[in-house]
């Protein structure tokens, strides 16, 4: 067996015994989802990582399968052409907006579930709860809201296709969720929906955290606590390396 297999594998295993060792009637919860890992360590090179997420279910229903990464403030810009020169002439700000939404389904999202039943669980990134500040035009908020998740999708962050859930047997299921390499940082949350006729019949939450760590992610804390001095040093550092190659240049 293939060594980067063999957590899948055990997971599988876990997972079989777990719904054959044990009757169904003892749960109460008869719906279990899983990550193959719970840490995505960003270093030096990174290309991106995928995760596979395991579950069982106790009969039949579509998952679906729903990852969102830490929620802030969003500033949307509209810019115009005046004179020649492109400015900002609009902006909206909308809170508590996921910095990466990303789902999988075991069907397409309109064979599951109504519009009305996705958007109470707020499932699709149509369906996110767009809350902008200060502004109270549904029309115009709607406008920048589309513009914020064109923006996403073209980043990797709001990936627009579907990844496929798979079955395996009549209780197990897996999806593969990839992550890209520049996925924004910080502490996800990955929810798995077990749907049945069409309304949630359970759900299940797992975190994930994305994190740097090593050199890059000490680094990346001396500039957040040391903002000042980081800069000087990039500055020094980028004035010494242009002096050496143009030493260099001037040799040649």
């Amino acid at each position: 067996m293939n060594p980067s297999t063999y957590p899948f594998f055990l997971l599988r295993l876990i997972l079989l015994f777990w719904f054959l060792l044990i009757p169904f009637r003892a749960f109460s919860q008869s719906f279990i989802a899983d990550l193959s890992e719970h840490l995505i360590a960003i270093t030096t090179g990174f290309t991106g990582s995928e995760v596979v997420l395991f579950g069982a279910r106790e009969g039949k229903g579509d998952i679906v399968l729903v990852v969102e990464g830490p929620s802030g403030e969003a500033v949307v810009r509209k810019k115009e052409k005046i004179g020649g020169v492109w400015t900002t002439q609009q902006s909206v700000t909308f809170s508590n907006i996921p910095s990466f939404y990303q789902i999988a389904t075991s069907r397409p999202l309109e064979e599951i579930a109504s519009p009305s039943v996705l958007k109470r669980y707020a499932i699709g990134a149509n369906n996110l709860s767009f809350k902008a500040v200060e502004v109270d035009d549904g029309a115009y908020v709607k406008e920048f809201k589309h513009s914020f998740i064109r923006d996403k999708q073209k980043a990797k962050f709001y990936p627009e296709i579907e990844e496929k859930v798979l079955f395996l047997g009549d209780h197990l299921f897996r999806a593969n969720i990839d992550f890209p390499s520049n996925v924004p940082l910080g502490l996800y949350k990955v929810t798995a929906y077990l749907f049945v006729d069409g309304e949630v019949s359970a759900a299940q939450v797992t975190p994930l955290s994305i994190r740097k760590i090593g050199f890059n992610a000490k680094v990346s804390q001396f500039s957040k606590k040391n903002s000042v001095l980081y800069g000087v040093i990039a500055v020094f550092g980028a004035a010494c390396l242009g002096w050496l190659a143009a030493l260099i240049f001037k040799k040649a």
